[in-house]
């Protein structure tokens, strides 16, 4: 081994840490250079925004990263509502750092000493967001030795000058060698990914320079002391030696991070061939898709390995706890937050759900979404492309904007999911697109229709997903709850103090009272205390205010009495064959046909669509009413308007503990409806068994979860599951509160929720269980 050589010892821990015991105990770490500032006060944003970055991107130019960011953004269907109109974090004097989604993107200028600092900065921002298994990738320019322009070379290793793979770092006067060595892992994969694009590559050793003239031994700079024969010599020494191009940065990078043990790959692409000149002759097109190459390959990579994470196996999101005071009644709320997500039946090719949490110390705001794709070829990008805008969305909000959430909750959601729906079009265009087909929108209902290329097989676009948003403010003071489709929100509590006119629901309209509701509709009025309450609404073509809804939207133009859309009952029959669920009596009064041909789930209810009329050019079928993408369906009356819901846990706790409670709850009586109905003992249902205890404050837990979840439980069940493992010693708030992440009661109660639920999923459906994902919020209350 040579002298002062250091070895990375292996590990099976490949979180980016940074190896300095000096700067643990710091109180704030200025990262000069890129602009930002990690404090003990910052840390907890510092997590949230940065801590689930699983790529690091950085290459020489700041334009091309930027156009890199903005090409992420674009292919990951993360954007604004102004488009993808990304904005830089920190300064931007030296260094342009974008965040998109998972993807940290940054130039880091020409050569060694200058992307040697922002690694140690972007290396300390990841440690402090505790962002684990980051791969690090150099993109960029180089000049090739045996290889054509325009050739992708994946590095394998950095070498000097001598054909060492080594970069030295000078360190008090003395000289560390640290081995330069590309993680065979991810060049691989890049490697496939190369392939799968379709681009010309090269694997092999990169010559890192220190200057860019007579380091790599050029002809054309202002010194030159060697001959054109000593420089051919040199670089056919190279080519022998496995060296593929010649830049300035690799080595350094490499040794950095196999110091810290940090998955690395360099692509760079050739500009030339050096064994044939020093001059860059090709056009300025053609070196623009020359240069355009890397980045494809990594969108690709980069693409690739986002959706194999999204469809594997159970997997839980990190961890949130964080406490709030409530001033007016002196109570303290201990809140945390973990979600997880299963592939579910063997069938499943795909896990087509996704969701996200996040807290905003900031603006003491806590955000969650789930999302659950629907469409064999497109559900799972769309899912992941709504989930990647409302993150961003949330994550970029202002004091400001929350305050727009509390004056109009309604006009605030609706522009959101309106956007979203249609920036999912351009998602779903692309995906096509990119895969061969020429697509075209139809007009005037403006859904998408392709043609495959190599067939001129002609078909509408599918495609599209549910969306449950839910909005903590100041830890349960307002919750705010947004959807579209069947994800569904129930809030549970340990004890029955919780009531239907609890809720309110903004811009409820169209409220219909059908006869056979008459009854359902007094039980909601009754003033009975639960343990339960849903906060979404129902969007099931069983819902009679969906009905008119969507007849309003668009009626059948040969009987304007019912809807364009056809509301049946699901069946192995022909479709022309499947019972209507609502028929109209003469008398203009809208009655449910009371059975259909089986079950959808473990509480009973019956399978039910809504599918296109018969004269429909492309037929079509979806299981709810309202949705994300799905346009085509969207053009006969589906839409993506969502039912908006706002629940005070300080309104209910101070009731119920004997305090004033506020008199600005108005609009109560919205609440009854079909859009929340009791025909389900445990969508509102009052527990005598309990025997109230004024004075003594519960908890409380929010349960956001896919169908694949709500179809194995009867609600009052998965509440008895809850009570139980909040009520085991793993389970117990001290815990919650040690700050050991490892054992926190929060990811205790969602996993063992998962194995109960993959349980009752293959007893009841077998190798057909649908994907299952849940967030579980849980509310601790206790006095000042």
């Amino acid at each position: 081994m040579a002298p002062n050589m250091e070895v990375a010892e292996p590990t099976q821990d490949t979180m980016t840490h940074v190896q300095n015991s000096h700067i643990r105990d710091m109180t704030s770490d200025v990262l000069f250079h890129i602009g930002l500032q990690c404090s003990t006060e910052e840390r907890q944003q510092i997590i949230d925004t940065f801590g689930d970055v699983k790529f690091f991107v950085t290459g020489g130019s700041a334009e091309r990263m930027t156009h890199f960011a903005h090409a992420i953004a674009k292919e990951l269907g993360i954007a604004t509502p102004y488009g993808y109109a990304l904005n830089p974090i920190g300064s931007t004097s030296r260094y342009t750092l974008y965040k998109v989604g998972p993807v940290l993107v940054a130039n880091h200028g020409i050569g060694m000493p200058s992307i040697s600092i922002l690694l140690h900065e972007v290396t300390k921002l990841l440690d402090y967001a505790k962002a684990s298994n980051a791969t690090y990738i150099r993109m960029g320019t180089s000049g090739g030795i045996g290889v054509e322009p325009g050739t992708v070379v994946i590095t394998s290793e950095g070498v000097n000058n001598k054909m060492e793979s080594v970069d030295e770092v000078a360190v008090l006067g003395s000289t560390v060698r640290r081995p330069a060595i590309c993680s065979p892992e991810v060049r691989e994969e890049i490697i496939a990914a190369a392939e799968e694009v379709g681009l010309p590559y090269a694997v092999g050793k990169t010559l890192s320079c220190n200057d860019f003239y007579e380091g790599q031994g050029r002809l054309d700079g202002a010194i030159c002391e060697y001959t054109l024969e000593d420089k051919m010599a040199f670089l056919q020494k190279c080519a022998d030696a496995g060296v593929r191009n010649i830049e300035m940065e690799a080595r350094g990078m490499a040794g950095f991070c196999h110091k810290l043990n940090i998955p690395l790959a360099v692509v760079c692409v050739t500009l030339l061939n050096r064994l044939n000149g020093d001059q860059v002759l090709s056009s300025h097109e053609t070196l623009q898709g020359f240069e355009k190459r890397p980045a494809a390959v990594l969108l690709h990579y980069i693409k690739s390995k986002l959706n194999a994470s999204a469809m594997s196996s159970s997997r839980a999101s990190r961890p949130i706890c964080f406490q709030s005071h409530w001033v007016a009644s002196g109570l303290r709320t201990n809140v945390s937050v973990s979600g997880i997500s299963d592939i579910g039946g063997a069938s499943n090719s795909q896990n087509q759900d996704a969701f996200f949490s996040f807290y905003d110390p900031k603006n003491a705001a806590l955000v969650v979404g789930l999302f659950d794709g629907h469409g064999r070829d497109t559900g799972r990008d769309v899912a992941m492309a709504a989930k990647r805008y409302f993150e961003a969305q949330f994550m970029g909000y202002s004091q400001e904007d929350y305050a727009r959430l509390e004056q109009d909750p309604k006009v605030f959601f609706q522009q959101l999911f309106e956007t979203c729906h249609h920036e999912l079009k351009y998602v779903l265009r692309g995906l096509y697109e990119r895969s061969g087909h020429i697509v075209e929108e139809h007009q005037p209902e403006g859904f998408l229709v392709r043609q495959d290329a190599r067939t001129g097989v002609i078909a509408n676009v599918r495609g599209g997903t549910t969306a449950t948003i839910v909005v903590v403010l100041n830890g349960g003071q307002k919750i705010y709850t947004s959807n579209v489709g069947d994800s569904a929100a129930l809030m549970t509590a340990l004890n029955p103090v919780l009531r239907a006119t609890d809720v309110k629901v903004h811009g409820l309209q169209n409220k219909l009272l059908v006869i056979e509701d008459a009854e359902h509709d007094d039980n909601n009025r009754r003033p009975s205390k639960s343990e339960l309450l849903l906060l979404s609404g129902n969007h099931g073509p069983d819902c009679a205010t969906e009905f008119v809804r969507a007849r309003e939207a668009r009626c059948n133009p040969l009987d304007t009495s019912i809807p364009a859309l056809r509301f049946v009952y699901d069946s192995s029959e022909p479709r022309t064959s499947r019972l209507p669920i609502f028929t109209m009596s003469s008398k203009g009064e809208l009655h449910r046909n009371p059975s259909g041909d089986y079950y959808k789930n473990v509480r009973g209810e019956w399978a039910t669509l809504v599918s296109t009329p018969f004269t429909a050019l492309f037929p079509d079928a979806l299981a709810f009413t309202r949705s994300l993408g799905d346009f085509h369906m969207h053009s006969y009356g589906v839409c993506c308007e969502p039912t908006v819901m706002e629940l005070s846990l300080e309104r209910v706790v101070s009731r119920d503990l004997g305090f004033s409670v506020p008199h600005d709850w108005d609009n109560q009586e919205d609440h009854v409806s079909d859009t929340v109905n009791g025909n389900d003992e445990s969508y509102l249902s009052s527990n005598n068994d309990h025997e109230e205890q004024q004075g003594e404050a519960t908890t409380f837990m929010l349960v956001v979860a896919s169908d694949g979840i709500w179809d194995n439980w009867a609600y009052r069940d998965l509440w008895s599951f809850l009570c139980e493992s909040h009520s085991t010693k793993c389970l117990q708030q001290d815990s919650a509160l040690s700050g050991d992440e490892d054992s926190l009661p929060i990811d205790a109660m969602v996993s063992s929720l998962m194995t109960a639920n993959l349980q009752r999923a293959r007893s009841s459906f077998g190798d057909q269980a649908d994907n299952m994902t849940a967030v579980v919020i849980m509310f601790d209350l206790n006095g000042a």
